[in-house]
């Protein structure tokens, strides 16, 4: 009957094509205006969070993914150098490519200066004989994870291997493996015999995981279900680690709710020292760490339902229909009946409206709502979907404040902790997932308490954000659709950020990264290839492209991930991983090639004094940044296609 009463009303009231416009998912209603704060507050028994859960209407039930969320991996602070000093024959090394300096992101590859800890996750494509009912199937097999000898260069090898793999954390002689389904922690001072120390067992899907002054910040998600809410097991160690519904946040209006968030701070030797959780929905969730606080986000949209009710009773509509029909729709709006009842009814009341129409009528009168309906969602852009923050402090890890911003966010680059305040820029109106309508690109300054003190809006119109990088007090901001809008913020006011300066240019850049104080890199793409550009911001007026280089290969591990971006300021050379091999620019003045690695599939690179190792999945090739010149590879796994015939079930 539902389904009936929604192809009713979308065929009379939208009959040529406003329906092909479906906008939106989900049943979210979004609370008051962007100067409203979520208020949150811990349920007080196991029967308020079903009551809870029962108001807000929560899509439950959903199959719980244990896949890690490759998009909250990506996208970056500059990579980290270690000095060392005394009598150690490594003098420098690079670490992690992370957003901010000092708190380390788990990656595949991780180096304390003598040695590597790899952790390759391969990808490799079957094909089924012809006729059986799958011709094509992506699969993915797991490695063990290598700890190999760094130095000398020219005799690299591998130590030991430990088996599984996952996304690494290294403190001093303990090796932390975050897989999907485990967490573990392994000694590693007998680098030819490591062992396994702690392990914990993860009931939850893994977000993301951080290490910051010797503790482990464990971001997790788990699916809520009415009939047995709560406690949540979220992993398991000798025992159950429980989450009971007494310590679970919700925001005090009922919003959507679908998943749990569950962050665990943890001593490198397995203690769980604190834990907290809060309710949200799997949409789009980022997590961005400063040193004092963790931000966590999830996605509210409003429903198509609502979009649609709200326009029926808008003055966009009014003026369209006569007096006697707009009042029986605010009637029909106004009532207690549900949304779908409300829509069955006014298709109704339009079809009577329509009914002594000739047919040329009723066409010019479908023109006009669908041109009404075209410009309400215009006006209303920031009513479609809201970003929820939940800010948690990174000591107790207890909830200091939320609040939500319009919009859609795209990576944790999106958000960035400067002098107390949270800058996040995101992805407003009809467009967010590619199906049509108006978008336009917002940046919000959030004072402590999340409230809202300044904003740049409407940047890129009928455009998506694609990178984001915060510098200081300037922020910069790369838009696409047909060509790349380069926008340069000034942040230094933050009840009055601006737009300084717009530069176009063909292609796009997904990451950017910055050179120096006047120069900023771009990594991306232009017809399909790899790009990077150099931008000079020098005048934040007048940015200008400064110089840039595009690559005959069609894709870079750099757009999956920032971790695989890899800068060395003493040689003033950056490493840019291919599809066709591992690229060495310099950008001491423009851009220039100065090595170009025969290795496939690179996915990291690391320096270790002036040697720069290169990994792919099987492989991995030293170069000497003095001359440039390969002075060792290793194979250390044997090479396979990525194609197999898989047997038919």
């Amino acid at each position: 009957m539902y389904v009936m009463a929604l192809k009713k009303i979308v065929a009379a009231l939208f009959i040529i094509g406003i329906a092909s416009t479906a906008y939106f998912t989900g049943t979210v209603q979004l609370p008051g205006g962007e100067d409203d704060q979520i208020n949150l507050q811990t349920f007080e028994s196991e029967e308020d969070f079903i009551k809870y859960l029962n108001e807000s209407g929560a899509a439950i039930g959903g199959m719980e993914s244990y896949a890690a969320s490759s998009r909250l991996e990506s996208q970056s602070s500059d990579i980290g150098e270690t000095d060392t000093s005394g009598d150690s024959s490594v003098k420098r090394y690079s670490e992690t490519n992370v957003q901010e300096q000092g708190i380390q992101e788990s990656d595949i590859l991780k180096t304390d200066g003598e040695h590597f800890y790899f952790s390759p996750e391969r990808h490799f494509y079957g094909i089924m004989p012809v006729g059986s009912p799958a011709t094509f199937r992506d699969h993915t097999r797991e490695e063990n994870l290598s700890i190999f000898n760094s130095l000398p260069p020219e005799n690299v090898s591998e130590k030991a291997q430990i088996e599984g793999t996952g996304k690494l954390l290294l403190k001093d002689d303990t090796l932390v493996v975050v897989s999907n389904r485990k967490i573990k922690g392994i000694d590693v001072s007998d680098r030819s015999n490591p062992k396994i120390s702690w392990e914990y067992q993860l009931n939850s899907s893994v977000v993301t995981s951080r290490l910051y002054d010797g503790d482990i910040y464990l971001v997790l998600r788990k699916n809520v279900y009415k009939s047995d809410p709560c406690p949540l097991e979220i992993a398991e160690a000798k025992g159950p680690v429980k989450v009971r519904c007494t310590d679970i946040y919700h925001p005090s209006e009922p919003v959507e709710v679908d998943t749990t968030y569950n962050i665990l701070k943890m001593s490198t030797g397995g203690e769980i020292k604190e834990k907290t959780s809060f309710v949200g929905s799997t949409g789009n969730s980022e997590v961005y760490m400063s040193e004092d606080s963790i931000y966590t986000t999830y996605l509210e949209r409003k429903s198509r339902q609502e979009i649609f009710l709200d326009f029926m009773v808008s003055d966009r509509a009014k003026d369209i229909f006569d007096s006697e029909l707009h009042q029986k729709m605010v009637e029909i709006e106004s009532s207690d009946m549900d949304s779908w009842e409300k829509m069955r009814k006014m298709g109704e009341a339009f079809e009577n409206y329509t009914e002594n129409m000739t047919r040329e009528e009723r066409q010019e009168r479908s023109e006009e709502i669908e041109y009404a309906f075209g410009n309400y969602t215009k006006d209303h852009l920031r009513e479609f979907s809201e970003t929820g923050i939940v800010k948690v402090s990174a000591e107790s890890l207890e909830v200091d404040s939320t609040g939500k911003v319009p919009g859609k966010t795209l990576n944790q680059f999106s958000m960035d902790q400067y002098n107390g305040d949270l800058r996040i820029a995101t992805t407003v109106g009809a467009n967010l997932f590619g199906t049509g309508g108006s978008t336009e690109n917002d940046l919000y300054v959030l004072g402590d308490d999340l409230d809202i003190k300044g904003s740049v809006k409407g940047m890129g119109v009928d455009e998506r954000i694609y990178s984001v990088r915060f510098i200081d007090d300037q922020g910069y901001v790369v838009t696409f659709r047909r060509i790349d809008p380069f926008h340069v913020l000034d942040l230094s006011e933050p009840s009055d950020p601006t737009l300084e300066g717009e530069l176009k240019l063909p292609g796009f850049s997904s990451y950017l990264h910055p050179l120096s104080e006047d120069r900023i890199l771009g990594i991306g793409e232009e017809d399909g290839k790899v790009k990077a550009v150099v931008f000079d911001v020098s005048d934040p007026t007048d940015p200008k492209v400064e110089d840039d280089r595009i690559i005959d290969s069609y894709g870079s591990e750099i757009s999956q991930t920032h971790h695989a971006f890899m800068i060395d300021r003493k040689h003033k050379i950056f490493f840019l991983p291919a599809s066709k091999g591992g690229y060495i620019f310099s950008y001491k003045d423009g851009l220039e090639e100065v090595k170009r690695v025969d290795i496939e599939d690179p996915l990291r690179a690391r320096y270790i004094n002036d040697y720069l190792y290169i990994f792919s999945n099987h492989e991995i090739a030293v170069v000497d940044e003095t001359d440039w010149e390969t002075v060792n590879t290793l194979q250390f796994r044997e090479e396979e296609s990525d194609y197999g015939e898989l047997p038919v079930r």
